[in-house]
């Protein structure tokens, strides 16, 4: 909604006030949703998988390969590091989805 002046205009409009539009809001569900994961986990004491910056000095291994588990043949997108399978996507099925 923020990116449409129209709507900006029009909330102005009905509050009778301005409405200050964030350079970045775009992400600014994002930020919220990562400072209340942060304020839960904080509270219950649980550990946390993030890895801070540290994450762009990891060294990652992209792929994709063809599943022949069906006739779908679909095309599967995997991220590794080392060993460790991190993510994957791309089946119709679920077959590989983590």
């Amino acid at each position: 909604m923020a990116a449409n002046a129209g709507m900006v205009r029009a909330f102005e409009e009905v509050l009778g006030l301005e409405v200050v539009v964030p350079p970045h809001h775009g992400v600014m569900g994002a930020i919220g949703a990562a400072l209340l994961a942060y304020e839960h986990a904080s509270r219950n004491g649980a550990a946390t998988r993030f890895k801070g910056f540290e994450a762009s000095e990891i060294k990652y291994h992209p792929r994709s390969f063809e599943c022949q588990g069906c006739s779908n043949l679909c095309e599967i997108v995997e991220i590794r590091t080392g060993h460790e399978v991190l993510a994957r996507w791309g089946g119709r099925c679920g077959k590989w989805e983590l």
